[in-house]
């Protein structure tokens, strides 16, 4: 039922995929800046 629904609305799945692959990669970003910093400036 689940999949049935993921392949019935594929342009929802895809945003919804996108937006959460924004995310994680932000999050990874800002650790990696706020790391850069700190080497930075120690």
């Amino acid at each position: 039922m689940t999949l049935k629904n993921l392949f019935r609305r594929k342009g929802r799945t895809i945003l919804t995929l996108v937006g959460i692959s924004i995310g994680v990669a932000a999050i990874i970003a800002l650790g990696a800046i706020g790391q850069g910093l700190k080497a930075g400036f120690a």
